[in-house]
């Protein structure tokens, strides 16, 4: 059960780059032109969604793995 474990904290970790990577990229939209940053956030959206998905099931992961184990 440590693999699992170990592997729903990758997953978190992974997740929560992504989480950053989206506020990192998103605040250097901050200072652009509306109509140019619109198109660029959406597809934002839809990274920190999948971010907050892969940590939700990291966290998941790791507490079925100690339950388990």
């Amino acid at each position: 059960m440590q693999f699992v474990v170990f592997a729903g904290a990758g997953l978190s970790c992974l997740g929560i780059g992504l989480l950053i990577w989206c506020m990192l990229r998103a605040n250097r939209l901050r200072g652009s032109d509306p109509a140019e940053a619109e198109p660029a956030l959406r597809s934002l959206i839809l990274l920190n969604m999948a971010g907050v998905g892969l940590g939700f099931f990291g966290l998941a992961i790791v507490i079925a793995g100690l339950l388990l184990g």
